[in-house]
């Protein structure tokens, strides 16, 4: 890129996605709204009749909705998201010989107070050089993603245990691990939203990183604001809690775990330490033919719970990424159990899994 003092200087323009291929094709055009032309030309003359508008800030500037309309693409299966937003701006260079400069005109947005609006009044005064992709954060006002606490009424216990929940879509995710309780426990669960009647439906199972091996169904009715939720008919008694709450944003980036497992298994129980090729490290619950796990990578930088179903020597996981600093995946995988010290993982229905081989990590 030339930034010499003889290049002309750097402006923005946000427009529609449609209208990218014509402005790469041709250039840009007149704006049909042209607020200041009256003022433009009683100062230039005629030949500032027609003018482009360019803005001196891209965020809280050229990217307002006013110029820059927002877009959705679909995307591919794994990911965080069904659908992405995004906003698309040209980054210009403009002719600094044939430009006016004036005020933020468009205030009904939050815009940078040191904003200007430029707006060149030669067709040849502008050129487009390189094209900005915006991501849209969306309202997450209906995504259970992040940390909760649980009380229990039912055992008169408050702040019994913290739980840090993934959600994609309609599908969700936990890990959760005693805080307060008295009862020693850890566990993951998959499951389901039904938008229709806000509960979140799941398969929960104990993990043996606590005492409790315990596993069940779980329903909890979903407030409209998606801070709180409640345990309704038709779950499982044995869960221990009956209140969960939205705690305040906090890191969800690292936690360890102790390795040394707290069930008592025989040799052909595949409960227990497991170790994947790839460093991950694996605490791994089993009941009659029903699957849960926690990985934890090697750097404790990623982590994700699956929940699966075992037929015969196939167990066919859901998994999801939970507490991670990296963009968050979720997908289905089939793995092959060759013995209960190996699992092998055979197919990546969908979504990037990293783990090829699990080994069991004898502790005794």
């Amino acid at each position: 890129m030339n930034n010499s003092a003889e290049e002309w200087p750097v402006a923005y323009h946000g427009t529609k996605r449609e209208a990218v291929s014509p402005i790469m094709k041709d250039r840009l055009i007149a704006a049909k709204s042209d607020a200041y032309k009256k003022e433009v030309v009683s100062e230039k003359g005629p030949e500032a009749e027609d003018g482009i508008y360019l803005a001196t800030h891209c965020n809280k500037g050229a990217d307002a909705n006013r110029y820059a309309e927002s877009f959705t693409v679909k995307m591919p299966p794994g990911t965080v998201s069904e659908e992405e937003t995004y906003k698309v701006v040209f980054q210009c260079r403009y002719n600094p010989k044939t430009f006016t400069e004036h005020g933020w005109t468009w205030k009904r947005e939050p815009f940078d107070p040191l904003a200007k609006e430029i707006r060149v009044y030669k067709m040849d005064g502008v050129r487009p050089y390189g094209i900005l992709l915006k991501k849209v954060k969306q309202n997450n006002a209906t995504d259970l993603t992040g940390m909760w606490i649980c009380d229990d009424n039912e055992r008169n216990v408050q702040d019994a245990g913290k739980y840090f929940v993934s959600q994609f879509g309609e599908k969700v995710y936990w890990f959760g691990r005693q805080y307060k309780a008295p009862w020693n426990f850890a566990n993951v669960s998959y499951g389901t939203i039904n938008r229709q009647d806000s509960k979140l439906t799941i398969q929960w199972g104990d993990l043996p990183l606590g005492c409790n091996r315990l596993f069940g169904k779980l329903i909890l009715e979903i407030s409209s604001d998606y801070q709180n939720m409640v345990k309704a008919n038709g779950s499982d008694k044995i869960f221990g809690g009956t209140h969960f709450r939205r705690l305040p944003n906090e890191s969800l980036d690292k936690f360890e775990i102790d390795a040394h497992m707290k069930w008592g298994t025989t040799s052909n129980d595949m409960s227990g330490c497991w170790a994947g090729n790839d460093g991950t490290k694996y605490a791994i619950g089993v009941c009659k033919n029903q699957i849960y796990w926690l990985g934890i990578d090697e750097t404790n930088r990623r982590s994700h719970v699956g929940v699966g179903t075992i037929s015969g020597n196939i167990i066919t996981i859901n998994w999801g990424d939970i507490m991670t600093a990296q963009e968050k995946f979720h997908g289905e995988i089939e793995c092959r159990i060759e013995s209960p010290q190996r699992i092998i993982i055979v197919k990546c229905i969908c979504g990037p899994f990293f783990t090829k081989e699990l080994t069991k990590i004898n502790l005794s």
